[in-house]
């Protein structure tokens, strides 16, 4: 997700990205315990029947889906935030907090979307200036990158 507002004072325009998140950690919490209860009674119910094996694999298949939504739900949480000044342009990148901070002069900073090689794989849009070369997001759908490299193309121009 993308959004952008501009300081009318400064004239810096500021861009927050942000990893889309779907579920809050409430509703993650209400369908693992609801997934756990119907995993259970069904694997309960197969070792009624002296399926007992069935047991320790269902349990294994829940952590594994609580496993992915964990890792789905830390991923989420990446923030990148570009400020762009008359003079300087700040890329502030972290997990719900800035973490790496790039500063570029905005005279030296080339922009540059670099197309996949392969088919169906996404492009990178990336910063750069005096070696220093910084992708930015990368967790966006490839259509808000694009759109978001037009835009950004047309500022820093």
């Amino acid at each position: 997700m993308v959004e952008s507002n501009r300081d009318e004072a400064s004239g810096e325009i500021c861009y927050i990205l942000s990893a889309n998140r779907s579920l809050t950690r409430r509703q993650v919490a209400l369908f693992l315990a609801v997934t756990a209860v119907g995993m259970m009674a069904i694997a309960l119910a197969f070792s009624a029947l002296g399926l007992w094996l069935v047991l320790p694999f269902s349990g294994l298949e829940w952590l594994m889906l609580y496993w992915a939504f964990r890792w789905n739900f830390e991923s989420s949480g990446l923030l990148e935030v570009l400020t762009i000044g008359e003079v300087e342009v700040l890329l502030e990148q972290g997990r719900d907090r800035p973490e790496h901070v790039h500063r570029f002069h905005r005279v030296w900073l080339a922009m540059e979307w670099v197309a996949s090689e392969y088919r169906g794989h996404p492009g990178r849009l990336t910063l750069r200036s005096h070696g220093k070369q910084v992708e930015l997001g990368s967790f966006l759908p490839e259509p808000e990158r694009q759109a978001l490299y037009r835009e950004l193309r047309q500022i820093l121009q």
